[in-house]
């Protein structure tokens, strides 16, 4: 399960790791969203 941060912890958190896990989410955004394009594509084969 993904962590959960609260708005304290980011405005604390310094500029590389919010870099680093603004990253992280693109890489998960971009997987889910090919991974939703897939199964929508099967569904129309259906």
């Amino acid at each position: 399960m993904a962590v959960k941060y609260t708005e304290e912890q980011l405005n604390s958190a310094d500029k590389s790791f919010l870099i680093q896990l603004l990253l992280q989410q693109q890489e998960q955004l971009e997987a889910i969203t090919k991974e939703l394009h897939a199964s929508n594509e099967k569904m129309v084969l259906c």
